[in-house]
């Protein structure tokens, strides 16, 4: 993968079919790119866009390892190429989330969202297959693995929610993250401005700023409430209630107890270890998770990843308005160290 953000005229990607219509843009089909969609912004999200911002986040994968690249690639709708019509950015490509991400609900064929993996199962899914604990998990694990590479390269998610993460037990338990536009570089403003989804919010972020601290605690909540089943667990929640903290055992429990004091929240890091049942490790000051690609206590060459595997949002065509210059680094936070695209034995040419 390129490190230069690709840029295709609208006018090339042919006929084009809508599949989806959300608060952002359109979502369409591409049947001469098959495997790709584009996500047309809607003309007030265009007024909005910082393309500069968007070519980082398309970008980014290049200065990965080769393992966390393919980790990113295959478990994601992350951008590929900005896509301009009339010389103006009007959205961009991505990556369709595989089939086995979806299942039929109902009556209709559905992407498996993580609401489904979180609230009791209802009448209507009946059909749907829900993970055993030991499932559970290893799809807990994939989230953490997600989250560790992105954080690994400074890149905050930001917004998550029940629409934005997919999950499926079809050939192992594998995840799949959606609406990766809404994802920006460490110091840098978001391509798009990025909602907070109730029930979600790090109410001790400044003005509901994402910071990779705030990510953080949003991780420890995407933790319990797929191990425990919940919607609305919260790490005080927890550790109001002996029975939770029983399931989930000693060491879960001390991170949940850190992510509750509203200090030193636990890294990704931490959190795997303790999934893997490996000894923990002393939590480091907040923002103290490596950076530039180091992981902590890691040796030799990059882990295996756990397959994760569509996204989207829509609107109408009116003309778009004048690409807005990007304002640069967000003078609140720190500002990032760049990255430069990393070689590995066997990688030329990956």
């Amino acid at each position: 993968m390129s490190g230069r953000a690709e840029e295709v005229r609208l006018a090339d990607l042919g006929v084009l079919e809508e599949i989806a219509d959300g608060g952002q843009g359109k979502v369409y089909r591409i049947p001469a790119r098959p495997g790709e969609l584009l996500k047309r912004y809607h003309p007030h999200v265009c007024d909005q866009l910082n393309p500069g911002a968007l070519r980082r986040i398309i970008a980014r994968p290049a200065a990965m390892t080769a393992a966390d690249r393919r980790l990113v690639t295959e478990s994601t709708a992350w951008p590929t190429a900005l896509v301009t019509d009339g010389g103006r950015y009007v959205g961009f490509l991505m990556r369709q989330a595989p089939e086995r991400f979806s299942a039929t609900i109902g009556r209709s064929g559905k992407l498996l969202e993580l609401q489904f993996l979180l609230h009791p199962l209802k009448p209507m899914w009946r059909a749907l297959v829900l993970p055993s604990p030991a499932e559970r998990r290893e799809l807990a694990k994939c989230y953490v693995r997600f989250f560790q590479v992105l954080h690994r390269y400074d890149v905050i998610v930001g917004d998550v929610s029940m629409k934005n993460f997919l999950w499926t037990l079809r050939d192992g338990p594998a995840i799949f993250a959606l609406d990766c536009d809404g994802f920006r570089l460490n110091g840098h403003h978001p391509a798009v401005p990025q909602p907070q989804t109730p029930d979600w919010e790090d109410r001790t972020a400044v003005q509901g700023r994402a910071t990779l601290e705030s990510d953080r605690y949003k991780l420890a909540l995407l933790v319990i409430r797929v191990l425990l089943a919940d919607p609305y667990l919260t790490p005080p929640d927890v550790m109001k209630r002996p029975e939770l903290a029983g399931q989930l055992g000693e060491a879960l429990t001390g991170l949940v107890r850190r992510a509750a004091a509203d200090r030193v929240r636990p890294t990704a890091e931490h959190w795997l270890r303790a999934l893997d049942g490996r000894p923990t490790v002393v939590l480091s000051s907040p923002g103290g998770e490596p950076r530039s690609g180091q992981s902590p206590g890691r040796a030799g060459p990059a882990r295996p990843t756990v397959p994760l595997g569509r996204t989207g949002t829509r609107r109408r065509s009116a003309p778009p308005p004048p690409v807005r210059p990007d304002p640069g680094p967000d003078p609140a936070e720190r500002p990032i160290i760049p990255l430069r695209p990393r070689t590995e034995p066997g990688a030329a040419g990956d």
